[in-house]
């Protein structure tokens, strides 16, 4: 499910007004009256430049602070060192704080090429009148520094920065502005399962990161408008009468009771919802993720277990005992990192005694948080019992709906399953496109663990003027708590509660924040919630929105519209496990205007790779195949460019293809070699007469492939005579033509000399690869068409009939080989990038553990292990220790170690697309 960022992270930097100046002046941090401030310059000729994944680190032998002096005047402001081009600042110094007069060393750690070094330096006790100045400056720029590379404990820096900036005298006030941290760059290989997976099709029509843009409100009063009187999405709804005629699936019971305008996910018991469940908030059916390292883990199955008062596995003893049948799990957004009212909808014979079991379970957690309360209300004739404390990591509530029990995060959560399904709102199994999808994804079938459906009207209410007005309003409300929440970090380290006084940042001044309680995991707002659980948007009171915002979504609604021509889209996808597969089947219903997949599209047209076509053979680690219809606009627009060049009649260039093109690794000896090479490019070119990749295209013309073939060698030897040598060549009683470089030719190739391009031409295909022995084997196919059929079978057909991709176990296993280094690196520099803020909670509690203390105060759980250095003054990752020492990590990553093989589809239906994707894994290994 897509998911909103999350609360220690909003988008924006909270200005610092006079009154929030003023404030922060007289906190203790930013008292110094009587401390001793030194300075010293490192060397010129010592190098102590950053690279691209160093955190700046520093400290002093001793009590005291430390941060280093940057080279210039200010960090560009806004930084994120996101790209290659990341302007890391050069140290030049290192300006330190203590308690009393005394001679110190300082140290910092800086990089000399891909080598960290620590380097110490000497500081006189003698007082120096420029030195507090220039600590003061170097505190603001180092922690502006690491706030803008947003690592995890941003809101902790920003905080620090906009403390020493307010004790900095004429310091320039912040500047709030877009945050431009965010998701990681994807790579190439996320972009491939993306595309082939549907991802890329999900994204495009929900946009829900897609942000709301509000001006400030400046000081004049901004006039309130209706939200009731705001347009939302006008685009028609899809005609499903056609669509849905003569069909009569059997259907979700549970659907009677979800609104209409809500998301669903149905599994048939809490096991398979359980594991879905791990799945999804694991990543685990993100495929292109697949043990790439995080610096945070959100726990989000965790947090929503604790806050409902009983996790899937107490769920799972309940429904062993015959008291819970099927599940749904139902919501009004999908904002789950963030916050959002979640409701269980559990079927029961004796819904009592279920509703009693869950009650009871309610009361136990209630009794083991002193802060908590029992509550109990009526919704419509439907009573509910519940539990909640102040900061709602507890918040569980349960009603009775006979025949089935609803357990929830939030009453108005409850609200709308009970007017579900006392006919109130009109419910799910109403909606015309839940039938057309329980047609298609048949309920019952062993292949479904679950089905997660968002009709049109979801899609609607979450692209409408409260969902979005809502959404941002609690970005900018998790900003002002976020930056609360660090105000009061030194009393949260103490167990205590945050003593204040607190100050809204200008930024979100505008925000009826309510009463601001002080809990011992922080603050907490009456209106938002907290930055660990805000309050779900279907709870914010929002009958008037301001001018500003019914302008920007506004503008948010024209743009976001415009994606649709004629009709609005509702999605859906069955999840499947089982026996160590992993499987989803996803639809799409239509794609948006200016999808990624048009160019596609164009050259797809009405072709279909054939089921068991594009010569599947269990030789190939990677095959990808496509669709392609030489009757599309776009190839006959192609054709008329290449039949220039070639001089030849209409249809010469494409015209002879057939309905596939496709792309194969094969498996070879060359991957080993490669492997071991301790030069993967200079292999490569030296060997690259055997690199084994070859291209096939299904023929339906043979004589046009015979015209094409002698054009384009007559086109070749016209332009450059007597540089190539064709060979008509012999394998298994069938031919092959080989196109290597003339002996003068060979002579100005270089390492290239030997390559060499070989090809089969059959009435029925054409194959082109760089290697001898791929062709050999595409001949020995061709000679037992009988026993290739059989291979074909064995493999499985294809899962898409636009867009095609199959990977098997040895193409997994080498790019576990090619990106081992890639991913060792990447968990290195997640490891670090927690090392700044555990190091400032062990300064802040040096008792207390700063990962558990990290979770209780922001909950997020940093990921790794991790332990304090005495000797060096740091916190040091276990596995990949500190810049300051450097681990080598682990000496073997099985990055895909447990994935047997791949298969992903794409086909493309009307306007819309199907997208279908196969993962068979090994188990774990017993420990």
């Amino acid at each position: 499910m897509t998911s909103q960022r999350r609360g220690p992270r909003p988008s924006g930097r909270p200005r610092v007004g006079i009154a929030l100046a003023a404030v922060l002046l007289l906190t203790p941090s930013a008292t110094f009256a009587e401390d001793h401030f030194a300075q010293a310059s490192v060397p010129a000729a010592d190098p102590s430049s950053f690279d691209r994944n160093l955190v700046p680190t520093s400290g002093v032998v001793g009590p005291g602070e430390a941060y280093p002096v940057f080279e210039g005047e200010q960090v560009e402001p806004g930084l994120i060192p996101a790209a290659a081009s990341w302007n890391i600042p050069k140290v030049v110094g290192v300006a330190v704080r203590l308690p009393e007069a005394r001679e110190a060393e300082a140290w910092f750690v800086a990089a000399d090429g891909a080598e960290h070094r620590r380097r110490t330096v000497k500081l006189p006790a003698a007082a120096d009148p420029t030195a507090k100045g220039a600590f003061l400056k170097a505190k603001w720029r180092y922690y502006e520094h690491l706030a803008a590379r947003a690592l995890p404990g941003s809101a902790w820096f920003r905080h620090q920065a906009a403390v020493a900036r307010a004790a900095v005298p004429g310091a320039m006030p912040a500047v709030a502005g877009p945050n431009r941290a965010g998701e990681p760059p994807r790579d190439d290989l996320e972009r491939t399962f993306d595309l082939f997976g549907g991802g890329r099709a999900v994204s495009e029509n929900l946009q829900l990161d897609r942000p709301l843009l509000v001006g400030p409100a400046g000081n004049q009063a901004v006039p309130g408008v209706a939200i009731a009187g705001l347009p939302g999405i006008t685009v028609a709804e899809i005609d499903w009468k056609p669509l849905i005629a003569g069909k009569a699936p059997k259907l979700d019971a549970l659907a009677g009771r979800i609104p209409a305008d809500q998301h669903a996910l149905f599994s048939p018991g809490v096991g398979a919802l359980g594991a879905v469940a791990r799945e999804v908030f694991s990543g685990g059916f993100g495929l292109a993720r697949m043990g790439m390292e995080r610096a945070e883990d959100e726990r989000l199955l965790e947090r929503y277990e604790r806050q409902l008062g009983i996790g899937l596995d107490g769920l799972a003893k309940l429904a062993a005992g015959g008291k819970i049948g099927a599940v749904a799990m139902t919501g009004s957004d999908p904002f789950l990192p963030t916050g959002t009212d979640v409701v269980l909808l559990l079927e029961s014979a004796d819904s009592k005694a279920l509703a009693e079991s869950l009650r009871q379970a309610l009361e136990t957690a209630r009794l083991a948080d002193p802060t908590a309360t029992a509550v109990q209300g009526d919704l419509g004739g439907v009573g509910y019992l519940g539990t909640v404390n102040p900061d709602r990591s507890l918040s569980g509530f349960v009603a009775d709906l006979g025949g089935a029990v609803a357990l929830g995060n939030s009453v108005q959560g409850l609200k709308g399953v009970v007017e579900a399904s006392t006919g109130k709102v009109p419910k799910l199994a109403d909606a015309p496109e839940y039938t057309y999808f329980r047609d298609r994804y048949t309920k019952g079938e062993a292949a479904e663990s679950g089905l997660l459906v968002l009709t049109d009207a979801t899609i609607r209410r979450w692209c409408g003027p409260r969902w979005r007005i809502g959404a941002q309003r609690r970005v900018r409300a998790a900003a002002a708590l976020a930056e609360m929440q660090a105000g009061g970090m030194a009393e949260i380290a103490r167990g205590q509660a945050p003593a204040g006084p607190f100050v809204v940042p200008p930024a979100a001044a505008d925000l009826d924040l309510g009463t601001i309680a002080r809990t011992v995991r922080g603050v907490v707002s009456s209106t938002y919630g907290s930055v660990q659980f805000l309050t779900p948007i279907v709870e914010l009171p929002m009958e008037t929105v301001d001018a500003r915002e019914a302008e920007a979504y506004g503008r948010w609604r024209d743009g976001y519209q415009a994606n649709w021509r004629q009709s609005f889209d509702p999605i859906a996808v069955r999840f499947g496990l089982a026996e160590g597969k992993v499987s989803a089947d996803l639809t799409v219903i239509p794609l948006i205007v200016g999808s990624d997949y048009r160019p596609f599209l164009q050259v797809i047209g009405k072709a279909e790779i054939p089921p068991l076509g594009a010569d599947l053979h269990p030789e190939a680690l990677v095959h990808l195949a496509m669709a392609f219809d030489v009757e599309s606009e776009f190839i006959k627009r192609q054709e008329a460019s290449v039949r220039t060049m070639l001089q030849g009649p209409g249809g010469l260039a494409f015209g002879w293809l057939g309905k596939s093109v496709s792309f194969y690794l094969d498996a070879d000896p060359f991957w080993a070699e490669l492997a071991k090479a301790p030069e993967a490019q200079a292999f490569t070119l030296a060997n690259v007469d055997r690199l084994p990749v070859a291209i096939r295209a299904e023929v339906s013309n043979p004589l046009g492939l015979t015209l094409f073939l002698s054009a384009l060698r007559g086109f070749i030897e016209q332009t450059a005579p007597q540089m190539t040598v064709w060979s008509n060549l012999e394998h298994a009683g069938k031919p092959y033509v080989k196109v290597a470089p003339a002996a003068e030719a060979a002579e100005m190739a270089g390492p290239a000399a030997k390559l060499a391009l070989y090809y089969s031409a059959s009435p029925k295909s054409f194959t082109i690869t760089t290697s001898e022995a791929v062709i050999k084997r595409v001949l020995e196919r061709a000679a037992d068409p009988d026993k290739a059929k059989a291979l074909a079978e064995a493999q499985g057909p294809w899962l898409g009939t636009g867009l095609a991709l199959r990977a098997n176990d040895g193409s997994l296993r080498l790019l576990d080989t090619g990106f081992r280094d890639k991913y060792r690196e990447a968990q290195r520099v997640a490891a670090w990038a927690n090392l700044p803020i555990l190091n400032e909670w062990h300064r802040l509690a040096p008792g207390s553990d700063p990962v558990e203390l990290h979770e209780a105060a922001w909950g997020v759980r940093l990921s790794g292990g991790y332990a304090w250095n005495d000797g060096l003054g740091t916190m040091e990752s276990t596995t990949f220790g500190s810049p300051s020492n450097p681990k080598e990590g682990p000496a073997e990553v099985d990055l895909l170690a447990r994935l047997r093989s791949a298969r992903l589809g794409v086909s493309f239906e009307g306007q819309g697309l199907r997208a279908r994707a196969e993962v068979d894994r090994r188990p774990i290994a017993s420990p």
